[in-house]
């Protein structure tokens, strides 16, 4: 038996007869209960306000994304979301959508 299996089998036992174990979320539960998720993403083509007051109000207004902070002269916007709520894939494809080109993570 390998060190892994055995491993394995030892949590699923200990989950199956402690009654505290059984209480552990699992890992997708886990995932949906945090509260946020900060990445930084870099817009190449944020130059002033306008642009950093479109991209602001178009993330807050996705459901799961708690903050969007613009930092206009390093050209990066941090967005804090719920990943049990809204997929980074969407907040970038709302970036794209809006007519911005990014780099995914910096």
């Amino acid at each position: 038996m390998s060190w892994y299996k055995e491993t394995v089998d030892n949590l699923m036992e200990k989950r199956l007869f402690d009654p505290e174990a059984s209480k552990m979320p699992s890992a997708k539960l886990y995932a949906q209960m945090r509260r946020e998720f900060p990445v930084t993403i870099t817009v190449t083509d944020m130059h002033n306000e306008q642009d950093k007051d479109k991209l602001t109000s178009a993330l807050l207004a996705l459901e799961g994304v708690t903050s969007a902070k613009p930092i206009l002269h390093q050209k990066k916007l941090v967005v804090a979301f719920n990943p049990g709520q809204v997929s980074l894939q969407t907040i970038t494809y709302t970036i794209a959508q809006l007519g911005y080109h990014y780099i995914q993570r910096s």
